[in-house]
């Protein structure tokens, strides 16, 4: 198989996994300590878009591939905001809402966002710059990935819109990268900070997710009277693990937040 264009943004989201561990090693050279919050975002985005939300939604949502519908008819249509007529408790399968090759294109963003917001840098026009490169190479891959009758054109343009919006609020809201940046101007590290929090973090969300997928999956099985039993118990296993996780994620992410307070008083 040739190297095709999903591969690079595998190798940029390797790479930086790579370097984002070596900084928490108990000796990183001082580049390594002074980027972190830049590899953790990098990290961040890489998990919770290409793994999290594809795989989440293609496997709570269930929509057939064009393929099984347009050409071999094998399964009925439905749009990319219905319930498909895949079931993961059928068994696994290859959804098609969304594209998880755009998504993959789509990481590149993070790489727009350190550059364009960068406390020292602040190469606002570079960074916009790269961002559209992305996002118009991502409209690409959408249109390539609908034109070989892998997917609909609205699996990739919907995950455009998505992890945009994801990776402005992890940047901004949640990991709070120019905070941390600020931070490390001034102190030279952040202080007080679990080792690999962001991957932490990201593990706690895992866990997190797949209570929701449970709960979501329980509940679109409801009505089907070969699968009532399996469903309730899913739906009410999930819910009372989404709780749970919901809990322990935001006791470990609420810590997180008030040491940044601290730090950046």
């Amino acid at each position: 198989k040739s190297f095709g264009g999903g591969d690079f943004g595998t190798l940029y989201m390797i790479i930086c996994a790579l370097l984002y561990f070596g900084a928490w090693l108990p000796r990183p050279s001082n580049r390594l300590m002074r980027y972190r919050p830049e590899l953790g975002f990098v990290l961040t985005s890489s998990l919770v878009t290409t793994i999290f939300v594809v795989h989440g939604l293609k496997w709570t949502i269930g929509r057939a591939r064009p393929t099984h519908v347009l050409w071999n008819g094998e399964l009925p249509f439905s749009s990319w905001f219905e319930l498909g007529p895949y079931n993961l408790l059928d068994g696994f399968f290859n959804g098609s809402f969304p594209s998880g090759h755009t998504a993959t294109i789509m990481i590149f963003l993070t790489l727009a966002y350190i550059i364009a917001f960068h406390g020292i840098w602040n190469r606002y026009r570079l960074g916009s710059a790269i961002g559209m490169l992305t996002i118009g190479l991502a409209f690409l891959m959408a249109i390539a990935r609908s034109m070989n009758r892998s997917h609909f054109i609205t699996d990739g343009m919907a995950v455009i819109a998505l992890n945009w919006l994801i990776i402005h609020f992890l940047y901004f809201k949640i990991l709070r990268v120019p905070e941390q940046q600020k931070i490390i101007i001034h102190q030279g590290q952040t202080n007080g900070m679990p080792t690999c929090w962001e991957f932490r973090l990201c593990l706690h969300g895992l866990f997190l997710v797949a209570s929701l997928m449970a709960v979501a999956i329980g509940a679109r099985s409801w009505s089907s009277s070969t699968t009532i039993l399996p469903s309730i118990a899913l739906l009410l296993t999930g819910t009372v693990l989404t709780i749970f996780f919901a809990r322990k994620t935001w006791c470990f992410y609420s810590h997180i937040a008030q040491s940044l307070v601290t730090q950046k008083q």
